[in-house]
């Protein structure tokens, strides 16, 4: 029988050890640095995370020694020397003592490879995942590559940012890293995983890739509320934030209201919700058949909205206030060091325009100013076709206000007007969208010698009846061409003229032009417009043109008048 006294002395040594324990439990990472990660090459890498406030981390990788001391809040963030690209797992060790050098906790990052970072960002065309694409399966049985790491953040909204960072609320994204293989590429977005993929096999080094993105999300969801501040354009987002905002509050005080959303959703789910879908997937299976599948089905009731504008809609619908998609699915993430960013959006911005151009160049900058990395790259994708076309087209709108981007340096636009659906706004492969991205990546960005982009516009000359276009990036020469792919059920397109020119005269209507290919130059002319002042090209929903250059790339979207 133990004497009291040894009692005593046990209980006070297993207290003591909780205390120690609980005391410098804080030290932490956010998920972006975790087990099989790919930091990037040559720029600094900053680290970051939680500790005792005072203590000093350090930091040890690659032959590096690292320190720093975390403030009063507990936050600390150290940046490790530019770094060389290494395709060997290494390890990274975090070590938290306290001022006298005595060892408080540790922690250890397992299977650390050195390459390239790219980021993956946007909506349901950037979301579309591997195993949803037409060929996908081939892809997915072939995605084995340890040298191609992939990280993929889950929905999650937010009322303000969170993460580590001082200022924000505590917080994380929901996701870890994991190599390439046929489980973690399947529901992985098709595009990043395919651009990441060729970029691995061309540079030749590893490649990590990070998806954040979310279907149906106007571009106002993933811009922080600070980067409305930079236009008076952008000043009634602001507004439409606080009036949120003020409603979120409320609900925060009366937290009946959330508890009462969640069973009314619950109880929709088991009674309308499910039922629905499966009528839904035996409707699509009767069309895909050719029997006639009847009336499409509708849901008993619409399904219960959730009373705070901020918080996680459900899953009929999708985020549409300001900021609450960055707040939880990119700040989180920053400022973990990148290449760039792959930009698929706009889809849901198609019927406001108009504004589009000033989100994109003001979102864009504010990205570079939270990551402090001016020189950050960003390649977008502009629109495939989509719908029939119209004598107004507000699509050709949207793209003209995507090539805008350009405006600012370290920006690229990839053209895909040639491989939509002009019956489904979800193109069913995305390979040549990726491929596009990536041929951009290794000729602006890594400076290798491919042709990375189709003809672009150079300048127009009026000549009598006809106009004479001058481009660039024709590679060994313009051609006519056809799409590298195409949906089954469309129209195909000729090889045998020219197509997707228009022209007008002074009264502004536009006429379908015949256009020839001379040299680096297409000369157009109408017998219906004498004397044409101005012309367009791929200027539709879904243009029907076939304009490429040598390298099969599709000519650019333009036109030189200015109507509104």
């Amino acid at each position: 029988m133990s004497s009291p006294s040894r009692c005593r002395s046990a209980w006070l040594l297993l207290a003591v050890l909780l205390s120690a324990a609980l005391g410098h439990a804080q030290l932490s990472l956010p998920a972006i640095l975790g087990d099989h990660m790919v930091l990037q090459r040559a720029m600094p890498v900053p680290i970051w995370g939680n500790a005792s406030p005072g203590s000093r981390v350090t930091v040890s990788f690659a032959g590096q020694i690292v320190l720093t001391h975390a403030d009063s809040d507990g936050y600390w963030m150290l940046r490790l020397a530019p770094l060389e690209a290494s395709s060997a797992p290494q390890s990274m060790t975090v070590l938290e003592t306290d001022g006298a050098g005595k060892h408080l906790a540790s922690l250890e990052v397992h299977d650390v490879l050195v390459g390239e970072v790219w980021l993956a960002g946007g909506q349901s065309n950037m979301a579309y995942s591997l195993n949803a694409m037409e060929g996908g399966e081939v892809l997915i049985a072939a995605a084995v590559n340890p040298q191609l790491r992939l990280f993929n953040v889950t929905h999650a909204t937010a009322a303000e940012p969170i993460g580590l960072h001082p200022g924000q609320k505590p917080g994380d994204v929901a996701a870890s890293w994991h190599a390439s293989d046929a489980h973690s590429a399947a529901s992985f977005s098709a595009v990043g995983y395919l651009f990441a993929a060729e970029l691995q096999k061309a540079l030749q080094c590893p490649v990590g890739i990070i998806s954040s993105n979310w279907g149906g999300t106007p571009i106002k969801t993933w811009m922080s509320l600070d980067a409305f501040s930079a236009s008076p354009q952008l000043a009634p987002f602001v507004d439409e934030y606080q009036k949120a905002f003020a409603i979120h509050q409320q609900v925060l005080a009366h937290p009946e209201m959330e508890s009462d959303y969640q069973a009314a959703e619950k109880l929709w789910r088991q009674q309308v919700g499910d039922p629905y879908d499966a009528a839904m997937k035996r409707w699509f299976q009767a069309q895909a058949t050719g029997a006639d599948p009847g009336p499409r089905p509708t849901p008993e009731r619409p399904e219960p909205q959730n009373p705070d504008p901020t918080g996680m809609p459900n899953s009929e619908t999708r985020p549409q206030t300001p900021t609450i998609s960055w707040n939880a699915m990119f700040a989180p993430l920053i400022p973990y060091a990148l290449r760039g960013v792959l930009w698929y959006q706009g889809e849901a911005n198609v019927g406001q325009y108009r504004e589009y151009g000033l989100q994109l160049r003001t979102m864009v900058e504010s990205w570079r100013g939270k990551w402090a990395e001016p020189d950050l790259e960003f390649l977008c994708v502009q629109l495939p076709g989509f719908g029939v076309n119209e004598e107004k087209s507000d699509l050709a709108h949207l793209r003209e206000q995507q090539a805008s981007v350009l405006e600012l340096p370290y920006t690229g636009l990839a053209i895909t007007w040639d491989v939509g659906d002009p019956g489904n706004v979800h193109p069913a492969s995305k390979v040549d969208v990726a491929h596009r991205l990536a041929l951009l990546a290794r000729g602006e960005v890594y400076k290798e010698p491919v042709e990375d982009s189709g003809p672009t516009m150079h300048s127009v000359d009026l000549s009598g009846s006809e106009i004479h276009i001058s481009f660039d990036h024709v590679a060994s020469g313009l051609i006519i061409s056809q799409a590298p792919w195409a949906a089954h059920d469309a129209q195909p397109i000729p090889t045998d003229e020219l197509l997707g020119f228009k022209i007008a005269g002074t009264d502004g209507v536009f006429h379908s032009a015949k256009a020839t290919i001379e040299g680096d130059t297409v000369v157009v002319r109408s017998p219906d417009v004498p004397a044409p002042r101005y012309v367009r090209f791929a200027w539709d929903n879904t243009p029907r043109a076939n304009l490429y250059n040598s390298a099969h790339l599709p000519a650019a979207p333009f036109r030189t008048d200015s109507q509104p």
